[in-house]
């Protein structure tokens, strides 16, 4: 079983530490995902067979701040997420949990739809 894991994507070094720290107490480890890894299926960033491997489906990318969080519990969840409304960091409005659904999608898949949502919410 994967433990439980924040994935960031285009964070500071800065937050990335902060966020890093704060989930060390929690017992989640947080991984930065490079650029050139975002056409990549999120399970297979995670080490979870997602079906047959192939190329990696086409991704430009994007710049906006994202965090997909995978296995945490509920106490974890909550906490984690009282967390990043601490002081010293960023708003980061972009965040998702690991479903079966997006399993398969690459980051850039999971930033679209994230931003959409995020964009019909602000309407």
């Amino acid at each position: 079983m994967i433990p439980a894991t924040v994935l960031t994507f285009n964070l500071p070094d800065d937050v990335h530490a902060r966020i890093e720290s704060l989930a060390a107490t929690l017992d989640i480890r947080v991984v930065a995902v490079a650029p050139e890894r975002f056409a990549l299926p999120l399970g297979a960033l995670l080490g979870i067979p997602t079906g047959p491997a192939g190329v990696p489906k086409e991704a430009s990318g994007f710049s906006d701040p994202m965090l997909l969080m995978c296995n945490l519990d509920e106490a974890q969840f909550n906490r984690f997420l009282q967390m990043l409304r601490g002081p010293g960091l960023p708003r980061i409005p972009l965040k998702a949990v690991l479903t079966p659904h997006n399993v398969s999608w690459n980051a850039v898949q999971l930033h679209d739809e994230l931003a959409r949502e995020h964009a019909a919410m602000g309407r």
